[in-house]
């Protein structure tokens, strides 16, 4: 469906305004708010200090990953209920079919425009007083998610250990982190890095099987804590 124009009733006037688009994700449709000019933030870069330009303007775009990432969530059978953190939420879409899969979503991002845009798309898709936090990886709260999404956020090496440093703070002893990923070569680093820090990591496929094959541009990174005894691990295993 084309864009619309809705304005938000909530978030301040930005360079080129908002539009609304309606997302088909796996037989549902979301209604999603978002910058309709994404490329001004990029451009915006040159303009602005370290410290603001650290804020990350890629929030702002709504990336093919994320859409892939929301089918796998809404394609899985949950606990009703179960609290999920999204990690680098931007305009929420993967946390969008948490809630419709009846998880109870929390949105983070390390720029707070990106938690305010998820936060009203919960609204404007029937699901009132979704919270949502800035949350910056280099300083991670702590926490005890026993599930944690997020989608494209390892195309640089440099966030790799303030990412994993974010898991260690956030997933619960038992808990459950998945990365969707459009196969991009960092993310080889971080499998590695994540296995040194004391992970398991389970490679899928978009069809949800095991692989690595990269020729469908996606991939699901499943991790989980490697922190039981060698006998115990089965337990842990995601099939």
């Amino acid at each position: 469906m084309l864009p619309t124009e809705r304005p938000s009733i909530t978030l301040p006037a930005i360079l080129g305004g908002w539009m609304e688009e309606r997302i088909a994700v796996a037989g549902h449709a979301f209604d999603v708010l978002r910058p309709s000019q994404p490329d001004e933030f990029l451009e915006r870069l040159e303009d602005l200090d370290r410290a603001e330009a650290e804020q990350d303007p890629y929030w702002a775009e709504l990336w093919p990953t994320s859409s892939r990432m929301a089918a796998f969530v809404l394609g899985e059978t949950w606990q009703r209920g179960t609290r999920a953190l999204e990690l680098g939420c931007g305009v929420g879409l993967v946390g969008l079919a948490g809630l419709k899969a009846g998880l109870d979503i929390t949105f983070s991002d390390l720029h707070d425009l990106a938690v305010r845009t998820a936060v009203e798309n919960a609204e404007r898709n029937g699901f009132s007083s979704v919270p949502g936090r800035v949350l910056d990886w280099r300083q991670p709260d702590s926490g005890n998610w026993p599930l944690i999404f997020a989608s494209d956020v390892l195309y640089e090496r440099q966030l790799h250990q303030p990412l994993l440093s974010t898991l260690d703070a956030c997933l619960s002893a038992d808990g459950v982190c998945w990365l969707g990923d459009p196969v991009r070569s960092a993310a080889d680093s971080f499998v590695e890095a994540a296995t040194t820090r004391g992970y398991s990591v389970k490679i899928l496929d978009a069809n949800g099987r095991q692989t690595s094959d990269e020729d469908d541009r996606f991939r699901l990174l499943r991790l989980i804590r490697d922190v039981l005894p060698a006998k115990q691990d089965s337990n842990l295993a995601i099939e």
